[in-house]
């Protein structure tokens, strides 16, 4: 990105103000004229809603040209970003967009970059459990009113007059004597004929029937119902820091023409995690995941038109990733820099991440600039918080209902009845007794005198007079009657 007049600027804006915090920015350059190569940088925050000027514009006859801004969101809230380029009383929007809190807006190489550095919310915990019902309000209160008194019975009616006496029954006359009864006959009875001999008995019993086949097997019984889901699990850890590196140099260092070298860093800026070795120039991060990479070199010496600058980017000692060729002419054919953005994956263990340069110049320095010569590395997607802890196994569930016992086998065929046997002979009937005297006939007795007859029937006694009917009961008095009446 190139600011080649006086009027030109680049300008930022959020959408909203700030909570806590404005967000950092950043901005790395170089002034170029036709004799000189000077480095430059902005840094600084935004000041909410009203513009701020990112980077300046350049002086006369003056090229600045921008390889790299960043900005960071350490606010609490989201916010919306604009980049402009300002030419005098007209603007252009480089980039406009969301950036959430905790992530980086960073532009390198041409290319618009968010990087994320928060790890994912833990899960959410179990509802609470509902309140109890509240109790159920009294009965209303209200008397019910008394029931009324019941009436006096009415008086008894007259007495019943009493019954006549009965005369009294005549004498009944004595029945005569009866005569004698004849002697009963004395003949003897004869004896019982002889019992015939039993029948043969019948055939023989036939043999028990076969016993029926064993019914089938009830069916399995139905699956009991699922045992209780166990708990949810611990809600997981807090997310991580992110991991953050940016490392420049305090002197120049000499290298050799056309040779890979690895650049001596030795003035760490930030280290969040403390992996970056100053003796080995080498970074291993102790977290493991993907990294975006960023490699920039400023290098000078003496060289005729054509030499090239590049930037690497090396992985375990080795060489991963590079720039295109930078060419130098003309009146910067003796200093260029060069700048080399890649993404690493680390295992946070044993892997390293280092930064290179080689030049084609004649007796090649890297020079030291904070706004051109420097190495960065930020972890992208942050740290995952921990698992939450397993819930228990729920309870087996109930054991299913046995199924229904088979029918029962048919009964085996009853086997055939045996034949009757012939019945014996009947014995022969005894004599007959002789029939004894029938006994002579009494004579008849006399007719007993009949009595007198008794006295006259006594007089039916009179009816007595009817009682009088009883008065009715008077009506009772209603106690709820007289307090509604006694309300009013």
């Amino acid at each position: 990105m190139i600011l080649d007049t006086v009027n030109k600027s680049i300008s930022i804006v959020l959408g909203e103000p700030k909570t806590t915090h404005d967000c950092d920015i950043v901005a790395a350059y170089a002034d170029v004229t036709t004799t000189t190569y000077t480095d430059g940088g902005f840094d600084g925050t935004t000041n909410g809603t009203t513009l701020v000027t990112f980077v300046p514009a350049p002086a006369a006859s003056t090229q600045r040209r921008v390889p790299q801004l960043s900005v960071f969101n350490n606010d609490t809230i989201d916010h919306t970003v604009i980049i402009s380029l300002v030419d005098s009383a007209s603007s252009r929007v480089l980039w406009e967009g969301l950036l959430p809190n905790d992530q980086l807006l960073s532009y390198a190489g041409g290319n618009w970059t968010v990087a994320c550095v928060t790890g994912p919310t833990g899960a959410t915990g179990a509802t609470g459990a509902t309140g109890a019902t509240g109790s159920t309000g009294g009965t209303g209160i209200g008397a019910t009113g008394a029931t009324g008194v019941t009436g006096a019975s009415g008086s008894p009616g007259g007495a019943t007059g009493a019954t006549g006496v009965t005369g009294a029954t005549g004498i009944t006359g004595a029945t005569g004597a009866t005569g004698v009864t004849g002697a009963t006959g004395t003949g003897t009875t004869g004896a019982t004929g002889v019992t015939g001999a039993s029948g043969s008995p019948g055939g023989a019993t036939g043999a028990t029937g076969v016993t029926g086949a064993t019914g089938a097997s009830g069916g399995i019984g139905a699956t009991g119902a699922t045992g209780v889901i166990g708990a949810s699990g611990g809600t997981g850890g807090a997310a991580g820091s992110p991991a953050i590196l940016s490392v420049t140099m305090s002197v120049t260092q000499s290298i050799t023409t056309f040779t890979f070298t690895q650049i001596a860093f030795d003035t760490i800026v930030t280290d969040t995690e403390g992996g970056f070795n100053t003796s080995t120039n080498t970074y291993t991060p102790n977290i493991a995941g993907t990294y975006l990479v960023i490699c920039s070199v400023e290098a000078s010496g003496t060289a005729a038109s054509g030499t090239t600058c590049r930037a690497y980017i090396g992985k375990n000692g080795a060489i991963v990733s590079q720039n295109a060729p930078v060419d130098f002419t003309g009146a910067y054919s003796t200093l260029g820099g060069a700048q080399c953005v890649s993404f690493v994956t680390v295992n946070g263990t044993t892997d390293t991440i280092s930064f290179w340069a080689m030049s084609q110049l004649t007796s090649p320095v890297i020079q030291v600039s904070s706004g051109v010569t420097y190495g960065q590395c930020f972890l992208l997607g942050g740290v995952a918080g921990s698992t939450g802890a397993t819930g228990s196994v729920g309870a087996s569930g109930a054991t299913g209902l046995t199924g229904a016992t088979g029918v029962t086998g048919a009964t085996g065929v009853t086997g055939a009845t045996g034949i009757q046997g012939v019945p014996g002979n009947d014995g022969n009937d005894g004599s007959d007794g002789t029939t004894g005297l029938i006994g002579a006939t009494g004579g008849t007795g006399g007719v007993g005198a009949t009595g007198a007859s008794g006295g006259p029937v006594g007089a039916t006694g009179a009816t007595g007079a009817t009682g009088a009917t009883g008065s009715g009961g008077g009506g009772g008095n209603s106690i709820y009657s007289a307090l509604i009446a006694g309300g009013n």
